[in-house]
């Protein structure tokens, strides 16, 4: 288990999970209430990766026009291959899945990577059924997490620990 400080937490997300799943194509959990936003600044960066790649002006002015397109139609005609990645496209069923604000138990998630924008949605219930406190989940999701062979990343803003600063900063993802 890993923690990302990050006072805009939209934005680096989109950022990692653009590095992680276009780039890298690695497939990856998102647990967030945001993913429209973070699909439509995905989307954004792979439209301006592919203009920027244009090989001339005409070429660029080409595709700036086609994508254009999206805005109206809400898919593309030129290039056919980014309709992978609108909503309900291959890219996000195979490579980046939402699920709104649900935490389960980490062996439940299909894909090894999963990204939590706000660590209060963490939980663990002992053998009775309570929930424990804050810390003590999230010793709890970081054992798990190794013993699953998952990689969790939770978004945290620096004014958000308590008595879980310890732990949180010896888990720093840069």
């Amino acid at each position: 288990m890993w923690f990302r400080l990050t006072s805009r937490p939209m934005t680096d997300i989109s950022e990692l999970i653009y590095e992680l799943s276009v780039i890298s194509g690695t497939p990856v959990n998102v647990i967030t209430s945001f993913n429209r936003q973070l699909q439509k600044d995905i989307i954004a960066k792979i439209m301006n990766d592919c203009i920027g790649k244009a090989s001339d002006e005409n070429g660029k002015n080409w595709l700036e026009s086609e994508m254009a397109e999206y805005n109206v139609h809400g898919l593309f005609f030129y290039p056919e291959e980014m309709n992978d990645f609108v909503e309900g496209g291959s890219f996000w069923t195979e490579y980046v899945y939402f699920r709104e604000n649900q935490w389960e138990y980490i062996a439940n998630y299909s894909k090894g990577v999963i990204i939590v924008d706000d660590m209060n949605i963490l939980s663990y219930y002992d053998d009775n059924g309570e929930v424990k406190e804050l810390l003590k989940i999230l010793q709890l999701n970081h054992k798990e997490a190794i013993e699953f062979g998952s990689s969790v990343i939770v978004f945290v803003h620096e004014n958000s620990f308590g008595t879980e600063k310890e732990f949180i900063e010896s888990h720093l993802f840069v």
